[in-house]
């Protein structure tokens, strides 16, 4: 699809209008009074639900209205209503008169023509979905003959990306109707959409439910593993879980097993013997950021300059997850030594396969420090506290 341009939109006829609807949406002309149920596929199976909407509280917090300036000056907000509300006053109700599902939609009316306001998404996640479906109910009733509003339907990647139109209907909707619109190129961790209402003297632009689902399955896969140094700061002498390599693991697909097996570290330790036994450990964390929630395995020392962690069996998530190896330091560790250590070719067994496929070894190391006092705060050590200072 092409750029588009965010000053206008240029509404064009389309004589194939019935083959294309055909191709890329599943229409329901009947009116819609049901419960909230979970999406399913042809199989029956319950569909993971990536975004859900269905606006009984408004405007859900992060979309935002960008104006396109128009003559007379005003801007149009989009809001929401039981169906399309009050159109005019004192108390012209509009078409439909009912949301889809529920008490309140979101409605784009005014009384005028070429008023143009697009509302759009906070930014959705959709790196690590296979087969997104966005799916909608939508109306665009007249007022009079002729004159009714129109909405289409914009997508972008990212904050800088162009946006490209997705759909546009350019026709009358009398009654609430289900769209069902396949994301083929939504490959994006900030997937963005835009519902942009043009005004067309109409009963208004009415959506309910918005509905964004997983419809696809394929197995997973490692798709990525970089290792990196935690930390390039100094580690105190009697210290624990200091945190020296960090390796993110980058898995596609959701469905099958994918296990991490087996994990394997060299030391480019000063000396070993600077570590505690049983002070290698593993941890996993699902951000890059490290705490001590879930470790992973423990091993007692490097034996040969080699620490092992075997018979691990620890599923492995869809999208980013962190291995980090960390090490105890003796409190007599000699003072100005190094810590270090890298992953060999083949170090790291997933789902029966050996990565990386080279030396995982990133510049720097950790210097140990002598530590002159240290107090973790688990016993009394004669500390003055007072106000709201405690030991806790």
């Amino acid at each position: 699809m092409g750029s588009f341009d965010a000053k206008h939109i240029i509404f064009i006829p389309i004589l194939l209008f019935s083959f294309f609807l055909q191709a890329h949406e599943t229409e329901k002309n009947e009116k819609k009074e049901v419960e909230v149920t979970q999406p399913k596929n042809e199989k029956g199976e319950v569909e993971n639900i990536v975004v859900y909407e269905g606006f009984e509280n408004g405007i859900p917090p992060g979309w935002t209205q960008h104006y396109i300036p128009h003559l007379n000056g005003t801007n149009v907000n989009w809001d929401t209503r039981t169906g399309a509300g009050v159109i005019a006053p004192p108390n012209t109700i509009g078409v439909p008169d009912t949301a889809a599902v529920g008490d309140k939609n979101l409605v784009f009316q005014w009384e005028s023509v070429g008023n143009e306001t697009w509302l759009i998404t906070s930014p959705i996640d959709l790196e690590f979905i296979v087969n997104p479906v966005l799916s909608f109910y939508h109306t665009q009733a007249e007022w009079e003959p002729g004159h009714f509003d129109k909405l289409t339907i914009l997508y972008r990647k990212g904050e800088e990306g162009n946006w490209q139109v997705l759909q546009s209907y350019d026709h009358p909707i009398e009654v609430w109707t289900h769209r069902s619109i396949s994301l083929d190129n939504h490959e994006s961790d900030e997937f963005y959409i835009a519902l942009v209402g043009l005004t067309g003297w109409g009963s208004g632009v009415c959506v309910d439910e918005f509905t964004i689902t997983e419809t696809g399955e394929i197995p997973k896969e490692l798709n990525q593993i970089e290792t990196e140094q935690a930390s390039l700061n100094f580690i105190p002498t009697g210290t624990i879980n200091n945190p020296i390599l960090r390796s993110r693991i980058r898995v596609t697909g959701n469905s099958g097993s994918l296990a991490l097996e087996e994990y394997v570290a060299h030391s480019l330790n000063t000396n070993d013997s600077d570590i505690t036994n049983e002070g290698i450990k593993l941890y996993l964390t699902d951000n890059e950021f490290f705490n001590t929630d879930q470790l992973v395995a423990q091993t007692t020392e490097f034996e040969n300059g080699e620490a092992v962690f075997e018979d691990i069996n620890l599923e492995l998530p869809t999208g980013y997850s962190y291995l980090w190896l960390t090490f105890d330091i003796d409190e007599y560790a000699s003072h100005g030594n190094h810590v270090n250590a890298y992953i060999p070719a083949g170090g790291i067994t997933i789902g029966g396969e050996e990565f990386p496929g080279e030396d995982q070894n990133p510049p720097g190391s950790r210097e140990i420090y002598e530590t002159i006092f240290h107090d973790n705060f688990d016993t009394d050590r004669g500390w003055i506290l007072t106000g709201e200072w405690e030991r806790d």
